[in-house]
């Protein structure tokens, strides 16, 4: 039987130590992966690859809220908000003025509402719709159909984030005041 040095010997627990982060990150990364895939494939099946992009942007929505205890009240403003985003984006392909006027105000707009000194990118999401689907300009046909897909992202996300609260929350622990009692 051949013995293990010591420098083996040490490596082994290291290469365990590692292997369970990384299986811990990706445990953690598995929600937003799986609305990832499952949008993806919707948004081809039901709207076609080229719209695809909107599924990054529903991602990025779900990635920020599904943790928190976001109100469905906030979450039906996101998503509005990121609809109108779509539309002023489709708005900016029009024309080379309204592109100056809407990309000079729209960007300043959001930066000034969203970013607080607790969140200071809370503008980011909105401000890659915006971006991201200017750099797609479509015509009024796309433009609907592109919205639909936009649309049916908000609701997933307005229905996947309650559900992941749901099927993750913790039993409640009776607080300290009942232990003490």
């Amino acid at each position: 039987m051949k013995f293990m040095n010591r420098r083996e010997q040490v490596k082994l627990p290291q290469f365990q130590d590692r292997a369970e982060s990384v299986l811990h990150q990706f445990m953690q990364a598995l929600p937003v992966i799986v609305f990832f895939l499952v949008m993806f494939y919707t948004v081809i099946f039901l709207f076609g690859m080229e719209y695809t992009m909107v599924v990054s942007l529903g991602t990025l929505i779900f990635q920020v809220n599904y943790r928190k205890k976001t109100r469905p009240g906030t979450l039906v403003y996101i998503a509005a908000q990121q609809l109108f985003l779509l539309v002023l984006a489709f708005t900016a392909t029009w024309n080379l003025a309204l592109c100056l006027i809407l990309n000079l105000t729209v960007p300043f707009w959001l930066i000034f509402s969203k970013a607080s000194a607790f969140n200071q990118l809370g503008y980011f999401s909105s401000l890659m719709t915006f971006t991201f689907m200017q750099m797609m300009p479509v015509d009024w046909e796309g433009f609907l159909t592109q919205f639909a897909a936009m649309a049916l992202c908000c609701l997933c996300v307005l229905a996947a984030v309650p559900l992941y609260s749901f099927v993750t929350r913790k039993p409640e622990q009776p607080g300290t005041e009942r232990k003490a009692a």
